[in-house]
């Protein structure tokens, strides 16, 4: 994806709205080398997908003013190949499948997330 970047150079963006998930992510992350922007705004989000590139963007499903899909669509649109990683507390998306979304996003994790599938799908 970028060869020229080594593993601890790779940027990653968690978009959240629920601090506390963000806080979590956070103590997650702390044996990464890597750096990571958190962000609760959505709509903040949006915007810096289409400016500033990630290796990987992680984003929850529900959010106040965009889909977890909205932005990674958005993302795909400057940035193709970056990975990106939903993350949601709900089963239903609102009555959509998960299939309908599957071309926006390389993987899926519920929320409450279990730390060493987190960590593998991040460095996978």
């Amino acid at each position: 994806m970028h060869p020229d970047l080594k593993i601890g150079e790779l940027k990653i963006l968690c978009v959240d709205d629920e601090v506390a998930i963000l806080r979590a992510l956070r103590r997650e992350f702390l044996e990464l080398p890597n750096p990571v922007t958190f962000i609760s705004d959505d709509a903040e989000a949006f915007t810096l997908v289409g400016k500033e590139e990630f290796a990987l963007v992680i984003s929850d499903y529900l959010m106040p003013n965009h889909l977890g899909p909205d932005i990674f669509e958005e993302l795909t649109k400057h940035f193709p190949k970056t990975r990106k990683l939903l993350l949601t507390g709900r089963s239903d998306h609102n009555g959509k499948s998960r299939s309908e979304y599957d071309h926006l996003y390389h993987s899926y994790l519920e929320k409450p997330w279990k730390k060493r599938e987190l960590i593998t799908m991040i460095q996978g």
